[in-house]
């Protein structure tokens, strides 16, 4: 499979993802999955100036990753997406993914703080609910060398059950 990252941020494209995942997953595509971004030509046009040159930068639809990932050939990619929703929509629409990387979520109204840059709200739980029980891991991990926090420890009780 031609992913080698998919991460939920809401920050998107920033230096922790340019400067650190990306070296350390060894991608050489950045796909950023997102229907409003890839309708902002402005904004996509300064994503791409902090993308290295030997980094090949795509922003694309949600409905449009499906496709991009068949005909990707040996691309090694980081998908990058907004909102853990997202994730779940490109998941109803076929597209395969065994680990989720949740590195920022930050002003979740309703949110608890999960670790200083993953704030959760209800309907995020449902969300990392849903993928966990499709069989995806989900982590919440801001930095390749950071600690790694598996998000199915937020669904227990505090009994412990579930």
């Amino acid at each position: 499979m031609p992913v080698v990252l998919a991460r939920v941020d809401d920050r998107l494209l920033h230096g922790q993802v340019v400067e650190g995942w990306t070296p350390y997953v060894q991608a050489d595509t950045i796909v950023v999955v997102s229907d409003t971004v890839c309708l902002e030509e402005d904004r996509c046009r300064l994503m791409q100036l902090i993308v290295p040159d030997h980094i090949e930068l795509k922003v694309i639809s949600l409905e449009g990753l499906g496709d991009l990932l068949k005909r990707s050939g040996e691309s090694r990619m980081l998908l990058l997406f907004a909102a853990l929703n997202d994730v779940i929509s490109v998941l109803e629409s076929g597209v395969e993914l065994d680990r989720i990387n949740v590195g920022n979520l930050h002003n979740i109204k309703g949110g608890t703080e999960v670790t200083p840059s993953v704030f959760l709200n209800s309907k995020d739980l449902e969300a990392v609910k849903h993928l966990i029980h499709k069989g995806i891991t989900v982590e919440a991990r801001e930095v390749p060398d950071g600690a790694s926090l598996d998000l199915v420890c937020c669904l227990q009780e505090p009994d412990g059950s579930e």
